[in-house]
C-alpha cells in the first residue's frame, strides 16, 4: 500500500500559546491567514489530559496536519532505542 500526498503552502508549528486563537477562528469559520498546514510533534501532545486532546482534534478536522518526531532516535549512529 501506497499513500502519496503532496502539501502547498506555508506551515506553522502548532503550539500550546495560540491553540485558544486556532479555534476561535474555525469557530468564526475563518481560516489563519496564510496558514495551509500544521507541523506537530505528536511527542508534544501526547498523554495530554484536559481540553488539549479535543483542541488538536478539532484543529486536525479542518488543517492538514505534518508531523515531525523528535524522539524517535532513528536519525543518529547508535542503534535504535
Amino acid at each position: 500500500m501506497s499513500i502519496t500526498s503532496s502539501v502547498d503552502g506555508v506551515g506553522l508549528g502548532l503550539r500550546f500559546a495560540f491553540l485558544d486563537e486556532v479555534i476561535e477562528a474555525i469557530d468564526a469559520g475563518e481560516r489563519l491567514p496564510g496558514v495551509a498546514f500544521f507541523e506537530v510533534s505528536p511527542e508534544n501532545h501526547m498523554r495530554r489530559g484536559g481540553h488539549v486532546p479535543a483542541v488538536v482534534e478539532r484543529i486536525a478536522e479542518h488543517y492538514r496536519f505534518l508531523t515531525h518526531g523528535l524522539t524517535l532516535s532513528v536519525g543518529g549512529l547508535d542503534p535504535f532505542d
